[in-house]
């Protein structure tokens, strides 16, 4: 936070800059009610108690299929698990944190396989919450089913994301000891968002929904043939990170095929980028005419198929092709850098350098 980008970036004020942008009024107290409220749950005792050592969220989307495609309702099968400071007395903290945003609950607890689930019955918002202690692991959620499967994989009697052949698959080329870990399986997200958009479509036909259908759809087959994808860090100075991600080469979409069969070279670019860059990318790999084809195909379907390219009355001014001449010259490099915000304006501006 001492460096120079940092001390720009304090610098910016985000609700002048909304004001600017002619956000009415209402949305910039919204969105400094938000960071205030985000700050404070930060710098609270309490999230400080739950998540001061480990905790971790999974994600078990194939439990039921949507009813009305709420949001509440699509992340039923969310999972917390935190480990908690010995001296942590559950029922009364959590007490404390439900008092303060409702008065309507009441609590009452059952046992699964000998072990104590409380669940809590908010009548403002309406879901349960499902919490149990194993040892030191506070285990929390909004259906049932999910703390019971909890409870038996910490009994051994189901097998853990630790055995998974596709989390395996990721694992084994991250960090053996890590401060973080995360693990994504990619056909199981893309289901459940598939399935999100069907539930939430299916009372809508119309125009507008179809495209947004199409769209979505477009956007998920880039993902065909990706198998999963994770990473994992070590706090410290630097921090450091390594990522993973397995895929079918047969199955993969053509773009990604192009990319990862791409030999690695030595970066010469790094020889002119200044030394106070703050973000920079280069790549070797990157495909002009792929993406020139990508654009003009969006035009034309958005625009009609006689529709007259964009760079007509550039192409007329130069007297130079697009795809002819200018793509053919450019190779496959590109890479840009960011030196540090401008702050001296109404708004801030990025350094931004492209090569």
């Amino acid at each position: 936070r001492s460096s120079q980008f940092w001390q720009s970036a304090s610098k910016i004020n985000v609700p002048r800059f909304l004001e600017h942008e002619n956000v009415s009024p209402q949305k910039i107290e919204q969105y400094n009610k938000r960071r205030s409220n985000i700050v404070g749950i930060l710098d609270s005792p309490v999230f400080k108690q739950y998540f001061g050592r480990e905790a971790a969220v999974a994600l078990y989307p194939q439990l039921d299929h949507f009813s009305n495609g709420s949001w509440p309702e699509a992340f039923s099968g969310v999972l917390l698990v935190t480990r908690l400071d010995p001296k942590t007395r559950v029922a009364k903290s959590l007490v404390d944190i439900w008092n303060q945003y409702s008065q309507q609950w009441d609590a009452r607890v059952t046992h699964y396989k000998n072990v104590a689930v409380t669940v809590v019955r908010l009548k403002k918002p309406d879901p349960n919450v499902y919490y149990a202690n194993v040892g030191d692991v506070l285990i929390a959620a909004v259906d049932e089913r999910i703390v019971h499967a909890a409870i038996d994989t910490a009994k051994g009697e189901r097998e853990s994301i630790g055995k998974d052949a596709r989390f395996l698959s990721v694992r084994k080329y991250l960090y053996d000891f890590s401060d973080g870990v995360f693990f994504l399986d990619v056909p199981g997200v893309k289901d459940f968002i598939q399935r999100y958009w069907s539930t939430l479509f299916a009372e809508k036909k119309d125009k507008h929904t179809s495209l947004t259908q199409e769209k979505i759809q477009e956007m998920l087959s880039r993902v065909d043939g990706i198998n999963s994808t994770g990473g994992a860090f070590l706090a410290g100075k630097p921090i450091r990170s390594k990522w993973a991600l397995t895929f079918d080469p047969a199955r993969i979409n053509p773009e990604f095929r192009r990319l990862y069969g791409c030999a690695a070279s030595d970066n010469p670019t790094v020889q002119f980028v200044p030394k106070d860059a703050v973000l920079y990318q280069w790549m070797n790999c990157f495909d002009f005419s792929a993406r020139y084809e990508e654009f003009m195909a969006r035009h034309q379907k958005k625009s009609g198929q006689t529709a007259a390219s964009p760079f007509a009355e550039l192409e007329q001014t130069w007297g130079l092709g697009v795809k002819d001449d200018i793509l053919p010259a450019l190779g496959q490099e590109l890479g840009w850098y960011v030196q540090g915000i401008e702050v001296g304006g109404l708004f801030p501006v990025p350094k931004f350098v492209f090569f």
